[in-house]
């Protein structure tokens, strides 16, 4: 009996340092879990305050750290350590070819225990990463001059940028051409015009150019995210229209949001700084003069994509120049056709043309001249990527 007894009383014992280690597991593990959630929010937290510190040029390593130390992870060396590196030391960001855009952002902890250090463990170390990415401002479409957003409709022969005229100058000049298909043929040309570019690249063929280096390229998203361009028509600068413009007047340093078509027919009209959003199509003729420019962080003409998909790409663009037109700024129309008549202007056109498809060409000179100080840039942008 004493025997058994004395077995008991050990059984006991055990199962009491079994129990023990039970409650150090559940509240020591709890806490040191707690604490690597925190750790974890931390320096996602640390790693977007310091990519958005990066873009503005400003101290993307103090922002880091200032931000881990607002959620307690304050660099002190004893209880955690926080450390910035752009581009990161680790992981698969770390040979990126963009890598140095990406900030990582580690943060090690020393948690306490309470219980386990009964059995041994009188801490627990917790290390978490996290890695932003700050992509700055770069030009629209890589800087090309005349951009076909089509990713093509699987037929070739049916060019989305086609050249066309007789002994007539059309292309571009500052940068060159891209066309988004990949289709056969998706860049030609009809007729015999005098066709210049530095370039003209397609992920489909280029068919009918002969004297310009040709080659590939990689399709850009279709249909475009240009959501940054959504508070246009909010703001403070803004004019509404309904219906079509009515041609009277254009004013500098106004965007104006037009329901329905931009018609000019003739009329002499200058501004600067100046917008349109156009919910139809657009329509340009006649023998007046007319010089827009705009706003370096806007297009100067934009038919949004939802307006123009929602009618079956019914919306075009026809732009027939003339000698005294000078229109310097983005056309930014990625669901509607375009076609662009020669004008014989010495400057008709400086900026980008970004459209679904596009003709250019004509009985006079058709060229596009590319300044990227004319444009609108593609804004910069963070993300949490891990």
């Amino acid at each position: 009996m004493k025997t058994e007894k004395g077995q008991a009383l050990i059984l006991i014992a055990v199962g009491l340092v079994a129990l023990l280690g039970l409650t150090a597991l559940a509240i020591d593990g709890g806490n040191a879990f707690a604490d690597r959630r925190h750790a974890q929010n931390a320096a996602d937290t640390s790693a977007l305050s310091a990519a958005l510190s990066k873009i503005s040029s400003q101290d993307w390593q103090q922002a880091a750290l200032t931000r881990a130390a607002d959620n307690t992870y304050d660099n002190n060396g004893v209880s955690n350590t926080v450390t910035v590196h752009s581009p990161p030391i680790e992981g698969r960001y770390a040979s990126d070819p963009n890598k140095n855009e990406y900030i990582q952002v580690i943060i090690v902890s020393r948690v306490d225990t309470w219980f386990a250090r009964i059995v041994g463990v009188d801490h627990i170390n917790n290390r978490v990463l996290a890695v932003a990415r700050a992509k700055p401002a770069k030009p629209f479409y890589d800087g090309h001059s005349v951009v076909a957003l089509s990713p093509g409709d699987g037929k070739d022969n049916t060019p989305e940028i086609k050249f066309y005229g007789s002994a007539v100058e059309v292309g571009v000049t500052g940068s060159g051409i891209f066309a988004n298909s990949s289709d056969g043929c998706a860049v030609d040309t009809s007729g015999s015009p005098d066709l210049t570019a530095p370039y003209i690249n397609s992920p489909g063929t280029v068919c009918g150019v002969s004297g310009i280096t040709t080659g590939s390229g990689t399709q850009y998203p279709f249909p475009p995210d240009y959501s940054y361009l959504d508070d246009l028509c909010s703001k403070p600068n803004a004019v509404k229209v309904n219906g079509d413009f009515p041609g009277s007047t254009i004013n500098s340093n106004t965007i104006y949001c037009i329901t329905g078509d931009f018609k000019i027919n003739g009329g002499d009209y200058s501004a600067t700084n100046v917008t349109f959003v156009i919910g139809g199509g657009v329509s340009i003729s006649g023998n007046g003069t007319l010089n827009l420019k705009s706003p370096p962080n806007s297009p100067l003409f934009y038919l949004p994509y939802a307006a123009s998909k929602v009618n079956n790409n019914k919306y075009t663009v026809t732009i027939n120049g003339n000698s005294n037109m000078e229109l310097v700024g983005q056309l930014l129309a990625p669901a509607s056709h375009c076609k662009l008549n020669g004008t014989g202007a010495t400057n008709p056109l400086s900026g980008q043309v970004i459209c679904y498809t596009i003709e250019l060409g004509g009985n006079s000179d058709a060229v596009v001249i590319y300044n990227d100080i004319d444009n609108m840039d593609e804004p910069p942008q963070i993300e949490l990527t891990q």
